[in-house]
């Protein structure tokens, strides 16, 4: 039998991380899905600057360093990416 001491503390850490449902988890896969299908039709360089900066944790300067750019380039690609994705997303 195990014992474990119930607090405020271990109850909250409890509701915060309480186990996704499986409703959850099959709306989270799809909605993946959905993203880097919107992804994959991105321009090439919206898509590499896209991946680089949200998935890779780069920033505008590092991109812009990397390409051989200026980082207001690299911003107005990723701003740009959002929105296609966006407008994928919505007709889709």
């Amino acid at each position: 039998m195990e014992y474990s001491e119930v607090t405020e503390q271990t109850l909250h850490a409890r509701v915060l991380n309480r186990p996704k449902s499986l409703e959850e988890i099959a709306l989270e896969r799809l909605q993946n899905e959905m993203l880097w299908k919107a992804i994959n039709v991105l321009p090439k360089v919206q898509r590499r600057r896209l991946i680089l900066y949200y998935f890779e944790n780069f920033t505008y300067e590092q991109i812009a360093k990397i390409e051989g750019c200026s980082a207001r380039a690299v911003k107005y690609s990723v701003d740009s990416a959002k929105a296609n994705l966006k407008n994928f997303i919505e007709k889709n």
